[in-house]
């Protein structure tokens, strides 16, 4: 961290392992954030959220839900 700040900002993250989902998006608003592109970050994580949305409703009819 201290050789990359010297020439560059940086961001740095903790790592938690649960829950896993909510912490990869929240770090993914956080990189949006830093880079100016809070609404594309957005924009991403609500097209995740419907893709996520699509495939548990796919494994439900297939009777394999929650897996």
């Amino acid at each position: 961290y201290d050789a990359l700040s010297r020439i560059a900002p940086v961001l740095s993250f903790d790592y938690k392992s649960e829950p896993q989902l909510d912490n990869l998006e929240q770090r993914f608003r956080d990189v949006g954030a830093a880079v100016g592109r809070t609404d594309r970050a957005e924009e991403v994580l609500r097209a995740l959220d419907a893709r996520t949305g699509d495939l548990r409703t796919r494994l439900a009819t297939a009777g394999r839900g929650g897996e």
